[in-house]
């Protein structure tokens, strides 16, 4: 599980390097294969260090596009290739929006919680916490303006401050709650409480996320049989 390096096999980084002979990239003087969770996806290259001071470049694959960054070390090089790609997402997406209001579109309003059906969302005390360190980083703007309305929205910073504290608060002690039943299986694993139908069976009970439908243990057990028995 992780972050996992390994080394790129020798035919495969003669063909890397034979690749860029004649562009105007530096030299690619070795490379690891990139894995996330098991799975590959992208490579660490590390360069010569001319002309240019980052010596790592990491490739990751995501969807139909890539993730590319710097850094001195592996580590930065895979942590400015998320970072840049999340700014030139935010990019496109405020372009895509004023190019669809022009346009007279609307577009559907996105998920922004974690959930079974948005496994990517943001989890709820993660999103209140960043929340407070934005809404604090606009009332240091206007501290030093003492006119009467500066001081009005001041206070009212102030009091949305606590709250956003609060419920973040709430959220965690939740949270600690729900992690006296069992540990967190994810967005799409068996829910700690509440009830759901299995969609095979139409039993109520814990389900999980299993071939794009919800299973019961019992349907999901059965049904990863049943694909064994056909594929043996």
């Amino acid at each position: 599980m992780g972050v996992e390096l390994k080394p790129m096999a020798a035919d495969e980084l003669a063909a890397l390097q034979m690749r860029e002979t004649g562009s105007t990239a530096r030299r690619v003087v070795d490379a690891d294969l990139l894995y996330i969770d098991s799975v590959r996806v992208g490579e660490i290259l590390k360069r010569s260090t001319e002309r240019r001071r980052s010596r790592f470049h990491a490739v990751i694959g995501v969807s139909n596009g890539l993730a590319q960054g710097h850094g001195e070390s592996q580590q930065l090089a895979i942590e400015d290739a998320f970072e840049s790609s999340v700014a030139s997402g935010r990019q496109y997406m405020a372009r895509l929006r004023k190019l669809a209001c022009a346009a007279g579109v609307s577009l559907p309003a996105e998920p922004v919680l974690m959930s079974a059906e948005n496994p990517s969302g943001f989890k709820l005390e993660e999103l209140l916490a960043t929340l407070q360190n934005e809404v604090t980083a606009k009332h240091q703007k206007i501290v030093s303006d003492d006119s009467e309305v500066s001081r009005h929205v001041q206070a009212n910073n102030l009091k949305i401050l606590v709250c956003l504290a609060e419920a973040e608060r709430l959220q965690r002690d939740s949270y600690a709650r729900l992690s006296e039943i069992a540990a967190d299986a994810g967005p799409e694993g068996v829910a700690r409480i509440g009830i759901d139908l299995c969609e095979s069976c139409n039993r109520s009970g814990p389900t999980v996320k299993h071939g794009g439908q919800n299973l019961c243990s019992v349907c999901e057990i059965a049904d990863v049989s049943e694909r064994n028995q056909e594929a043996g």
